[in-house]
């Protein structure tokens, strides 16, 4: 991130210590939910802790789909 090759969406309340410095862009209210998506390149490497996060997204978003479907 401090490279400046990256950017994410995290809550402000994370960004202490060393993160402090990071800038800082609110999200537009019309903004806050919207649908979101995780992308990986096809090309590359998926490493395990990658996997297993994608795989947690999957269900978790599976049992939101159940709760309100």
């Amino acid at each position: 991130m401090q490279t400046g090759l990256a950017a994410t969406l995290l809550p402000a309340s994370v960004l202490t210590g060393e993160c402090a410095d990071l800038g800082i862009y609110p999200i537009p209210e019309k903004y806050r939910f919207t649908q979101t998506s995780l992308i990986h390149r096809k090309d590359r490497f998926k490493s395990k802790a990658f996997t297993a996060f994608s795989d947690m997204i999957r269900e978790s978003m599976a049992k939101a789909d159940d709760l309100v479907g």
